[in-house]
């Protein structure tokens, strides 16, 4: 059932503000429409007819059609373009036949600022009320896992959320809630529900699991499967599991070793592309497989393996990874539960320790097919190292086990093959696996603990069963009073309360039971503007927009809501004080949860979630796969976080004299070797990552097509991230640039570029974007750096910027940016992490707040975090707490670290 009490909860809704519709046009002035038909048009007549009027309109930007009476939205794009080459002097090309005077530039700029600005004022005219947005997928995700005290997923169900077109998920012009949403919420609070609201003390029991690895049984396919689900070990009490361990105390360690190494550096096969994934037993050859019987769906998981590693020739340890959830034969639906890189020797194994939720591992929703025939929680142990001998061939335990077979039964042709054919290629990594001394993972015994949600003195939801019928309403009353301000992130009013239990009593009376009437009434509560949207003040709550602010500021710096302290401030009216402010958004800051802002805000502010969306071409690349990928992206987000949380200068993130590297990451970039496959910072002095973040792999990689470097994407990315400059779109119907043209095949792509652009009218734009994307010519699509003479044409990283410096390559690049755009690349910083907190494009009433903004970031020393707390107390971020001042300058209170920058 979707949910008992759907039309109930759909009546609750009270009328929300919604934003009122844009504008279809604009009216100015009197004296901006005089001006305009008197003084502007003729100089658009003069400068700009040529290329943007009724015969040509380059960057599909049209002149002579704007009628100053009536503004379209397009005019207004077109106005704001107009301002920004104009600020830039980058309008009209220097090609051009007539060159603009300085006090033409000045009369156009005044009145294009000006009549923005009136747009502007009808616009915000239009939306004056508060600005009110849903929860995203991500803080949605983020605040049930806080509400019901459990590190899960809860937001399987959901649909992914809308992008702004600065890439954030944010925008609160987008996130609205349709009927059809709103139905996914009620359910997934629903899930969530059934498996965390229970009724009766919790016991604290846990289910233990030890096992010797040489005493399981491997097999994976068909009647093998079955058989390693009957010998699976089943739990066993506290006391068996403690003399168990016990006994192991002082025993001789027995190693089952599989032969199973690291795996190979190059394409990890998946799939059944001849001659390329063909033969694999699996996408990953594991050193052991392991089921445990249980039936338990929600509770933490803590893994102990006993390991041992002999390290390789090579100086390499092995990595153990542990991967956990649930299979069918071959297919395999796990979670990465962690990683270590393994360093015990034999003779004193180590114990690693993995902790997960076994919800996420599962993935199951309750009563599904796939939950009733679910018995057995899957585990898989592999030794993850790189290496150029680790083995790359069919796994013989992926096959089926034929020995299972009776005499005299026939065996199937097709399982007698793949034996012998995983046979076969297994020997022959072996043997080069072995004369090559690679790593080796050891592996002894593994423990499991499993501590069931319903179990857990910590859930919050464990909630007094009734013994009688007249208990039933003292104990509903008594939950929905402990557990509705933590839904609402507030206090409850008096209303609020009656209307939530009147579902619950509503829905006893027609007849449900005791804990299906309550369930419904917290459905109703987790379906409600109160819980799925940020900002709204309550009706008759004493201090209602401070606790409003207090949410905003929670999702903005924690991505999940207000805590205890938190509240308790705003619901005393303190955070209008602004020393409490002040300390309270350094606490807020200085608390790990402001991970979470400062690495979705990178991955946003930079577009990372776009390397999941190139394909890359793995004849050319055959070392870089979604590992690899993955692997660059962490890179990127951890050297942003290491700078913003340390409260350092953003300047580091562009030069820096070290970076953060491990085996893997090291040798795409073809630096020196780095022990291990945790990231870790690695001095990187006069190396060919000179540019920071700039020169990452990952920025690289998202800005080619999967098989060559692409100079045109790399500086509009520059243009539009680093800079915000963003250069208008490409004009329909352009051909892309054909890399394989036998005519253009012996020049550089540079050479090709020019000639591109020369035969599709596209100069003057080119000119702009394509001098910053040059520059990158050194790396390749990967972003791997590449040395002349690997491709058939010359690399020419040379190139002439639009203000007429030469540099050679993205060294020189990164430095010229940092001694001449120092301002504009700060300024991006400021603005995109204002977007994003505010939910709100900058418009140009906005002007002055930025630059407020941006002379206490430079004051603070380009402190990225002092910039987070003091985008807080801008009247843009929430207009009632910062009232009194339209930019507030605060202390940071933790100590300042050692730059980089240079």
């Amino acid at each position: 059932m979707l949910l008992r009490s759907a039309v109930t909860s759909l009546l609750l809704w009270p009328a929300l503000p919604f934003l009122a519709a844009a504008p279809d046009h604009f009216s100015l002035s009197a004296e901006k429409v005089s001006a305009f038909e008197a003084e502007i048009r003729p100089l658009f007549q003069s400068y700009c007819y040529g290329c943007h009027g009724a015969e040509k309109q380059s960057s599909g930007l049209r002149f002579d059609i704007l009628d100053a009476h009536r503004l379209s939205a397009i005019d207004t794009d077109t106005l704001h373009h107009t301002r920004d080459v104009l600020t830039f002097e980058e309008m009209p090309p220097r090609d051009a036949d007539l060159q603009i005077t300085t006090t033409d530039r000045q009369i156009l700029l005044d009145w294009v600022t000006g009549a923005l600005t009136e747009t502007t004022i009808q616009r915000r005219e239009l939306e004056s009320q508060p600005r009110l947005r849903r929860l995203s997928v991500r803080e949605y995700n983020n605040t049930l896992r806080d509400i019901f005290n459990a590190p899960a997923e809860f937001s399987s169900l959901l649909p992914p959320d809308p992008i702004s077109e600065k890439g954030f998920d944010t925008a609160h012009d987008l996130l609205m809630i349709s009927q059809i949403d709103l139905r996914i919420f009620m359910e997934s609070a629903r899930i969530a529900l059934d498996k965390y609201m229970h009724l009766g003390e919790a016991s604290g029991q846990k289910e233990y699991f030890l096992a010797e690895i040489e005493d399981i049984y491997h097999h994976c396919r068909f009647r093998g499967e079955t058989r390693a689900k009957q010998l699976a070990p089943a739990a066993v009490s506290e006391a068996e599991f403690l003399k168990m361990r016990a006994d192991r105390t002082g025993a001789p360690v027995i190693y089952r070793d599989r032969n199973y190494g690291p795996l190979p550096f190059g394409h990890i096969p998946e799939g059944n592309t001849p001659g390329v994934d063909e033969g694999n037993g699996f996408a990953r050859l594991h050193s052991q497989y392991l089921l445990v019987k249980t039936k338990q769906r929600a509770g933490e998981v803590v893994v102990r393996v006993h390991a041992a590693a002999t390290r390789g020739a090579d100086g390499t340890y092995p990595r153990m990874r542990l991967e956990s959830g649930r299979r069918a034969f071959q297919n395999m639906k796990v979670i990465n539960a962690g990683e270590y890189d393994v360093t015990a020797p034999k003779a004193d194994p180590g114990t690693y320790t993995f902790r997960f939720r076994i919800e996420n591992a599962l993935q199951v929703v309750p009563g599904s097919e796939d939950d009733k025939d679910l018995e057995h929680l899957f585990f898989a142990i592999s030794n993850v190292a790189r290496n150029e001998n680790g083995i790359l061939a069919a796994s013989i335990d992926g096959q089926e086990d034929l020995s299972l077979y009776r005499s005299g039964e026939g065996i199937p042709g097709a399982l007698v093959s793949q034996a012998r054919s995983a046979t076969r290629q297994t020997e022959a990594a072996l043997a080069a696996w072995e004369a090559a001394q690679t790593n080796y993972l050891h592996l002894d015994a593994i423990e499991v603990e499993i501590l069931p949600a319903r179990n857990d003195p910590h859930n919050p939801w464990i909630l007094t069963a009734p013994d009688t019928p007249e208990s039933e309403p003292i104990i509903a009353r008594e939950a929905l009073d402990s557990l509705l301000p933590k839904i609402f992130r507030r206090p409850v009013t008096e209303n609020e309360f009656k209307r939530y239990y009147d579902v619950y009593e509503q829905q006893r009376m027609d007849g449900l039971d005791f804990k299906s009437a309550l369930s419904d009434a917290f459905v109703a509560a987790m379906a409600s503007p109160s819980f799925l949207y940020i900002g709204k003040p309550a009706e008759d709550l004493e201090h209602a927009e401070s606790l409003a602010y207090a949410s905003k500021l929670a999702y903005f710096l924690w991505a999940s809501p207000p805590d205890e302290r938190l509240v308790a401030i705003a619901a005393s009216g303190r955070l209008k004080d602004r020393a409490v402010l002040a300390a309270e958004i350094d606490r807020m800051l200085d608390d790990p949860k402001s991970k979470r802002f400062s690495a979705t805000f990178v991955e946003q502010w930079l577009d990372l979630r776009k390397l999941g969306e190139v394909t890359f071409d793995y004849e050319l690349y055959p070392e870089y796969g979604p590992e690899l990928a993955a692997l660059t992206k962490r890179q990127t987000i951890e050297t942003f976080q290491a700078v913003f949380h340390a409260g350092g200068d953003a300047r580091q993130l562009y030069r820096s004299d070290s970076t953060l590297l491990n085996n893997l990451l090291a040798r795409h970039y073809g630096l020196p070797p780095v022990e291990g496959g945790d990231l870790r910072m690695v001095p990187t002095p006069q190396t060919r990552q000179a540019g920071g973040i700039l020169t990452h792999a990952s920025i690289l990689a998202i800005n080619s097509d999967g098989k060559q470097s692409h100079p045109i994407k790399r500086g509009t990315w520059l243009l539009e991230k680093i800079l915000y400059e963003p250069p208008p779109p490409p004009p329909p119907a352009v051909p892309d640039l054909d890399p394989t043209s036998i005519d253009t095949r012996h020049l550089s792509l540079k050479d090709r570029i020019e000639l591109h652009r020369e035969q599709h009218g596209c100069v003057s734009c080119h000119e702009r974007i394509d001098p910053w994307g040059i520059a990158f010519e050194e790396f390749d699509a990967t972003g791997r750096w590449r040395d002349a003479g690997s491709l058939p044409y010359p690399i020419d990283s040379t190139t002439r910027l639009p203000d007429g410096t030469e540099l050679a390559g993205a060294a020189e690049l990164a430095g010229y940016m940092l001694d001449v755009k120092e301002g504009e690349m700060m300024r991006a910083i400021a603005k995109g992490m204002m977007t994003y907190a505010t939910g709100a494009e900058l418009d140009i009433l906005d002007d002055q707040e930025v630059d407020r903004l941006l002379a206490a970031f430079r004051e603070s020393g380009y402190n990225l975090k002092h910039l987070a707390g003091t985008i807080a107390q801008t009247r843009k971020f929430d207009e009632f707490i910062n009232e009194s001042q339209p930019t507030a300058h605060y202390t940071v209170t933790h100590e300042q670290p050692t730059a980089h920058a240079h």
